[in-house]
């Protein structure tokens, strides 16, 4: 069974109209857009990881599987598609959405790689702030700079500050949201000056050395975030 389209603008690409769709983890397990999706995010980590940074070809999921795994249970899945002249369905673009969860006291003590890496602790007022962490941002690597990063990444936070919003007037004083909080953890000399360019900020980097892993150079993990505020009105 086809998903159904969100009812949005959405941008050509390559002279082709697109289509956004949104999916929970268990929508996509059985969704036909679950291989597109897959060689999507494959294509384009083998395209930005390689040399100089992993030797051989980096392959972000082994299978169907550890794709679905990897996704938290109520997050959802953002994916641009289209049809091309043959009836094939691609997936152009890709982002994800999760609730954020600071990291157990275990995790904060050992230091180890943990799920803690994709939630690190933030700074601020957790109490009146909206708070949700970003996955998974890719675009076909032989459609780059058409804009597609940039449509899902704007759709993404403008939806995210109208549920902020919504969730406010819900509430009313009983949790009144200042600010929308949103935090995502890259590799930084791959990834870092494009979400600087939108607005995100570095809070904390960590040195892998090479030969972790088979990185063939050293590298940077970078935690970055975003905080939006959120206008008084509630509008």
């Amino acid at each position: 069974m086809s998903p159904a389209p969100l009812p949005v603008e959405t941008p050509f690409v390559a002279g082709l109209p697109t289509t956004l769709y949104a999916l929970s983890p268990d929508e996509l397990a059985k969704s036909p857009l679950l291989e597109p999706l897959f060689r999507l995010m494959n294509a384009a980590c083998i395209a930005t990881h390689g040399p100089p940074y992993f030797p051989a070809p980096a392959v972000r999921f082994a299978s169907l599987d550890a794709l679905i795994a990897e996704l938290a249970k109520d997050g959802t899945v953002y994916m641009l598609a289209q049809t091309l002249p043959g009836g094939e369905v691609r997936v152009v673009g890709s982002v994800s959405d999760e609730p954020y969860e600071e990291p157990t006291v275990e995790e904060k003590s050992t230091g180890k790689a943990t799920p803690a890496d994709f939630h690190p602790r933030l700074e601020g007022d957790a109490e009146h702030e909206y708070r949700r962490a970003l996955r998974l941002l890719a675009t076909d690597p032989t459609l780059h700079r058409q804009g597609i990063g940039g449509f899902l990444m704007t759709f993404l936070e403008d939806h995210l500050i109208r549920r902020a919003k919504a969730l406010r007037q819900e509430t009313e004083s009983r949790r009144a949201l200042t600010h929308f909080h949103w935090v995502l953890t890259t590799v930084g000399e791959i990834n870092g000056r494009f979400y600087m360019g939108r607005g995100w900020r570095m809070i904390q980097e960590k040195p892998v050395p090479a030969g972790y892993l088979d990185l063939g150079v050293p590298i940077t993990i970078a935690t970055m975030d975003k905080l939006v505020e959120l206008d008084p009105s509630g509008a």
